[in-house]
């Protein structure tokens, strides 16, 4: 610790607070001299090593695990993931390097399969792209990267990307005789082929993984399959079927602390509630909903919950509460640059007709602007029926946005049209340094060009 506290005192190390525990990091020169040192005592594959095993190791929370950890365990371990994040990303970037390092960097994007849906799905959908195109010797692996894959796809509406990955991933799952990760394919799978108009096939789906939920007999796989069941209900129009399989999936949900599809089945016995006419019962499951995507810090889904919970009032002929509420969801997914879910968007664009027919575009307007106007706690508060507190106008929250402050100067430079070598230069960097930070770049904003990037930073400030 003495060598420590010496080296921060001169301003070689800097000390940052986070989450409660010192961290310790190195200026971007120092950082670059270090690296030198490793390569000219052939110590650099070492040190590499190490920060692969170690920071591999943090991606150890998966969704297949047979004995899930509870809640709060799963959110301190997203915490911890949000702190690393960097040292994340350079331990996949290394595994893409490495001529044998395709099994170990799938493994770790299927660990971070729960992050990349509560945080950057985008960049979740980049990373296991670019890692899939590296064969790897284990189809085990493959297989749930693949699975991963496929619920980003979902979330994004990207039915092309993933019913082609839903053809590999099934051919594995059967081949390993791997039902449980099959029922869990299936159940995406219809969700992707309504998505591509195909409904007849989505039925089938739906009805192949109902079959073998049944057959397994586990709550996972009953729940996974329920999630389907409900979808297709939904498109028949059985709304009375489809609350019921999402009560019946939810009180399964409960008894495995499964937060995550407690959410998911909650909102969709809560929107066939509202389709029966039963608003009151809507709102409680709608709420419990959204306080179980709360409790799992799920930002993506805390913003389709409000959207529903607008759409709740709205149909109930709240449409005061709906305006503020698409208001609030609305500063709420521009804050984590989401995109509009595609499972919502029918729902939100009918909210605002309903709200603008009842109070006029004027009024209207004026009660969106009252929710967007809201911080993250007065939006939940408003959600649930607490005081709302009132913020500043929201845009994008740059001090939010998933690049650190050296990236966006970088991107910045971008999209100011200078070249790598003069934004080293001007930044004072290596020409590797900036190739690394341009790297990091499109990796977490899910881009692929100089060009999306510039239009990034146009559309942020």
């Amino acid at each position: 610790m003495d060598v420590l506290t010496s080296l921060v005192e001169r301003s070689f190390v800097i000390r940052e607070g986070t989450s409660g525990r010192a961290r310790y990091r190195l200026h971007e020169t120092m950082r670059e001299f270090a690296l030198l040192r490793l390569v000219e005592a052939d110590e650099e594959a070492v040190a590499r090593s190490a920060h692969l095993s170690f920071f591999s190791g943090l991606c150890r929370f998966t969704e297949f695990d047979s004995a899930r950890p509870d809640p709060a365990s799963q959110l301190a371990s997203l915490y911890e993931l949000d702190v690393e994040a960097d040292n994340i990303r350079a331990a996949l970037r290394h595994c893409l390097e490495d001529p044998d390092g395709a099994d170990l960097g799938l493994t770790m994007a299927a660990g971070l399969g729960q992050y990349w849906r509560y945080r950057a799905v985008s960049e979740g959908a980049h990373w296991i792209d670019a890692l899939l195109d590296r064969r790897g010797s284990d189809d085990a692996i493959r297989s749930r990267a693949l699975f991963v894959k496929i619920s980003l796809a979902v979330i994004q509406g990207d039915h092309a990307a993933g019913l082609e990955a839903v053809a590999e991933a099934t051919a594995i799952a059967r081949r390993l005789k791997d039902d449980a990760l099959l029922v869990r394919i299936l159940a995406n799978q219809a969700a992707l082929q309504v998505l591509a108009g195909d409904l007849s096939a989505a039925r089938a789906t739906s009805a192949d993984a109902t079959a073998l939920a049944a057959r397994l007999g586990d709550d996972m796989s009953l729940i996974e399959a329920a999630q389907a069941e409900a979808f297709i209900a939904f498109l028949d129009g059985d709304f009375v079927r489809m609350r019921d399989v999402g009560l019946a999936a939810a009180s399964r949900c409960r008894k495995r602390s499964e937060l995550f599809m407690l959410s998911v089945h909650l909102t969709s016995a809560g929107m066939a509630a509202l389709m029966l006419g039963e608003h009151a019962a809507a709102e409680v499951a709608l709420i419990e909903a959204l306080q179980a995507s709360l409790a799992i810090d799920d930002r993506p889904g805390l913003v389709l919950r409000m959207e529903a919970l607008a759409s709740s009032a709205a149909m109930a002929g709240r449409a005061q509460r709906a305006a503020e509420l698409l208001g609030a969801s609305e500063m709420l997914r521009l804050r984590i640059g989401a995109q509009m879910s595609p499972f919502t968007s029918q729902l939100v664009e009918k909210a605002q007709e309903q709200c603008k027919s009842a109070l006029g575009e004027a009024r209207y307007n004026k009660a969106f602007e009252a929710g967007a106007l809201l911080d993250r706690e007065g939006a939940v508060g408003l959600a649930i029926g607490k005081k709302a507190v009132r913020g500043t106008p929201p845009t994008r929250d740059r001090t939010a946005n998933p690049l650190g402050k050296r990236e966006r100067e970088v991107a910045e430079l971008i999209a100011e049209g200078l070249s790598n070598k003069e934004i080293a230069t001007r930044l004072f960097l290596s020409e590797r340094t900036v190739e690394t930070h341009v790297y990091n770049i499109l990796n977490k904003l899910g881009f692929n060009s100089r060009v999306n990037i510039a239009s990034w930073v146009s559309t942020a400030e």
